[in-house]
């Protein structure tokens, strides 16, 4: 694990985007992990949901809520 500087820009629901600058820690052994992971350093800002049937990941921001109900 090394930190590095970095950039990291997601795009919100409107499609506006949302900037993190700052140093985080990254994995430097291609197979050390076997998916792709974003840092717990951005995570801890949000609310996370993974959905990984559908392959979505959300990341809900303290102005929005999420309800989980039966169909």
């Amino acid at each position: 694990m090394v930190i590095v500087e970095s950039y990291l820009r997601l795009t919100k629901q409107d499609g506006g985007k949302v900037n993190f600058r700052g140093q985080y820690a990254a994995v430097t052994e291609v197979d050390a992990l076997d998916i792709c992971v974003l840092g717990r350093d951005i995570l801890s800002l949000f609310a996370a949901i993974v959905d990984e049937p559908r392959q979505v990941v959300c990341l809900l921001s303290h102005r929005h809520s999420y309800a989980i109900v039966e169909k």
